[in-house]
């Protein structure tokens, strides 16, 4: 933004601008440059990646940098809270103006295994970091807090529907929000380590006939 004043010298006037100082953003600075850092983290690899290759990325300094994140695991642990609040928030949208615990938890697994392309990108590092943060001495960084939040919702919908007789008593809710969760993983890490390129739309529309089938009465 541009501010003007007008100075008087001399029996003449004269407009003088003055360039303001760019108000920053510090949450979108931030998501900037943990955006930067996944794509180093993924061309590199994250134990290979130094805080210096993430700053000339993001295009700042690595002073700047260090202002925002302590580590390459900060930035990771944020990276991963934006994720889960996009996340959440689909997932809750998803849900609106169903009805019906069974149509809810339908449209749950069915926004999570459309969400698996988000969700690889972040995978790709997380894999690379569990396999190398204990040698590198770092802060100890979870994903647990995303995994009992989506059981959670899951054990949740499933008992209402057994409640209400749409799904079968005899499954054990614990137990089927686990399997969910390791069909939304195992997808993800068949395509990472296999390196393949499966198609995404038939493997979501295969996971959620099987859950269809299986699960309701």
């Amino acid at each position: 933004m541009l501010y003007f004043y007008i100075d008087r010298y001399v029996g003449q006037y004269k407009i003088v601008e003055i360039k303001m100082p760019k108000i920053v953003d510090k949450k979108e600075k931030a998501r900037a440059i943990s955006d930067a850092a996944l794509k180093v983290f993924r061309k590199f690899g994250y134990p290979r990646t130094r805080m210096a290759d993430i700053a000339e990325a993001a295009g700042i300094g690595k002073g700047t940098l260090y202002e925002y994140f302590r580590n390459k695991a900060d930035i990771l642990r944020f990276a991963f809270d934006e994720y889960f609040d996009i996340f959440s928030q689909g997932a809750l949208e998803a849900m609106t103006g169903v009805t019906g615990p069974t149509q809810k938890l339908l449209k749950f697994v069915d926004f999570a295994l459309g969400h698996i392309a988000e969700w690889e990108d972040h995978c790709v590092v997380y894999v690379d970091y569990f396999s190398s943060e204990r040698s590198l001495g770092e802060d100890q960084f979870s994903l647990s807090c995303l995994y009992k939040t989506i059981k959670q919702v899951l054990m949740d919908l499933i008992k209402e529907g057994q409640a209400a007789g749409e799904i079968d008593r005899s499954f054990d809710p614990v137990a089927m929000a686990e399997l969910f969760v390791s069909i939304y993983d195992g997808i993800i890490l068949h395509r990472l380590f296999e390196n393949t390129e499966t198609d995404r739309e038939s493997l979501r529309k295969a996971a959620l006939a099987l859950v269809k089938k299986g699960l309701l009465n």
